[in-house]
C-alpha cells in the first residue's frame, strides 16, 4: 500500500484499545512515551482517534491486586463512558479484604479479570482457581492472561476445562514470536481463545492468523504506554486482508466480547 492508502484505511477505521495501562511503568520494559494517568485518558484517546480502551493497571501486580483495584475505582469518575476496566483477580479460596472481584461485587465498569499466576505464585488449575472461572463462565466475564505469566500446557488443560470461558492470551511484555508455534497450536485446540496482537510482530503474523484461525480471534491492543500504538495499528493496516476483517480486529471483535458480559 501506498501512505495515501495506508492513511485512508487508517482514518476509516475506528480502533478500540485492549491495553491501555496506568500505573508506574514495568522496569523490564522502558516506556516510549513517559506514563499515564486517569486524567489523561480522554485526551489521550481523542488524540489518538481511539473510540474506546480496557483501562488496566500495573500496580495490581508490582503491589497487590486490591491495591490495583483500588487504583481503577479512584479513577472511574475521570474516564469517558466508552472506557473499560480490566480488574486483578486471585483465587476466591481463601477470602481477601479489599477491592476484588467475586460474585456479587463486579464493578459497573469492569469487562475482565486479569491473572499473575506466576508472580503471584498459584497455578492456573481448577483446584486453585476453578470457583473463579466458574464464576466468570457465568457472567461471560473474560479472562486476561499475559503469555509470559502462564505456562501455555497449564494454559491448554484450563482452556479445555471451560470451553465457554473467553480467554484472552496478552503478547506482552515479551515478544510472543518466541513460543509462537507453540501458542498457534494453542489456540487450534482451544477455540475460546483470543489472541491480542500489540506484540505480534513478525512479517505475515496477521494474515496467517486470520487465514489459520478467523479474524473473530484477534484484538487489537498497543500496550501504551509501555509500547507505541502505532506499532499494532501498522501491522493491521500493512496486512492483507479484508476490510471487513480489519473491522473485526480494529473494535469488533472487542465490543461484541464486552457486550456479552452478564453485569
Amino acid at each position: 500500500k501506498t501512505a495515501a492508502e495506508k492513511r485512508a484505511v487508517l482514518d476509516s477505521l475506528e480502533f478500540f484499545d485492549v491495553e491501555l495501562w496506568i500505573g508506574r511503568t514495568l522496569e523490564y520494559h522502558a516506556p516510549t512515551s513517559g506514563t499515564l494517568t486517569a486524567k489523561d485518558v480522554e485526551g489521550y484517546l481523542q488524540g489518538r482517534g481511539l473510540s474506546g480502551a480496557l483501562l488496566s493497571t500495573t500496580e495490581g501486580m508490582l503491589m497487590s491486586p486490591q491495591d490495583g483495584n483500588g487504583e481503577l475505582l479512584k479513577a472511574d469518575g475521570l474516564l469517558p463512558d466508552s472506557v473499560y476496566t480490566v480488574w486483578n483477580g486471585l483465587p476466591l479460596f481463601p477470602a481477601e479484604p479489599g477491592f476484588l472481584p467475586k460474585p456479587g461485587s463486579l464493578h459497573k465498569r469492569c469487562r475482565g479479570i486479569r491473572l499473575f499466576p506466576k508472580s503471584q505464585r498459584f497455578p492456573l488449575e481448577d483446584w486453585v482457581v476453578g470457583s473463579l472461572a466458574a464464576w466468570m463462565t457465568d457472567i461471560r466475564l473474560p479472562l486476561f492472561l499475559w503469555h509470559v505469566e502462564t505456562d501455555l500446557v497449564e494454559l491448554y488443560r484450563f482452556a479445555k476445562l471451560y470451553p465457554s470461558l473467553p480467554l484472552v492470551l496478552e503478547s506482552q511484555w515479551q515478544k510472543i514470536l518466541y513460543p509462537l508455534r507453540v501458542v498457534y497450536n494453542l489456540l487450534k485446540g482451544c477455540p475460546n481463545i483470543l489472541l491480542e496482537m500489540s506484540n505480534l510482530i513478525l512479517p505475515g503474523a496477521v494474515e496467517y492468523f486470520v487465514r489459520e484461525f478467523g479474524a473473530e480471534r484477534l484484538l487489537f491492543g498497543s500496550f501504551y504506554p509501555m509500547a507505541e500504538p502505532l506499532t499494532a495499528i501498522g501491522l493491521l493496516i500493512d496486512a492483507d486482508i479484508s476490510r471487513e476483517q480489519m473491522e473485526m480486529i480494529a473494535c469488533g471483535n472487542i465490543h461484541r466480547l464486552i457486550g456479552e458480559v452478564r453485569v
